[in-house]
């Protein structure tokens, strides 16, 4: 199977599209959580007691998903805007064919080859030409 770096980035862009929305919903439940637990932990400093040691775990969790949720949502809604501004078709509209060891692999298979080959023997009468000139 042949690496295709923009089928890739389509792909991505797919996944991009239809989870923005939802990891903006995770930013927004672990902030109210890295809020809540750091309002635990401080709590008991205001009546003169020791802090809430136990709100330290869910503090740093929330504390490291938070922008980890958030910064990925972001790049992911610019995208989605800046596809509307472009009047880009949406990413994964067409039909996609995940048949794996067809018929047709082997036929691009064969074809890559086939241009390869026709690459390398234009290369090489290039590279000919190029050393009877000089």
């Amino acid at each position: 199977m042949v690496y295709d770096r923009e089928r890739e980035k389509r792909n991505d862009c797919v996944y991009a599209e239809h989870t923005w929305w939802g990891m903006g919903i995770l930013t927004v439940f672990s902030t109210a959580l890295f809020v809540t637990c750091l309002w635990l932990f401080v709590r008991p400093l205001w009546d003169g007691s020791a802090p809430e040691w136990a709100a330290l775990w869910p503090i740093g969790l929330a504390g490291f998903f938070t922008p980890y949720s958030f910064f990925p949502a972001r790049d992911e809604y610019r995208a989605s805007q800046l596809r509307k501004l472009r009047n880009s078709p949406k990413p994964g509209t067409g039909n996609v064919n995940v048949t794996l060891g067809g018929i047709g692999e082997v036929a691009m298979s064969v074809q890559a080859f086939r241009i390869a080959v026709k690459r390398r023997r234009w290369l090489t009468d290039q590279r000919a030409k190029a050393a009877q000139v000089h």
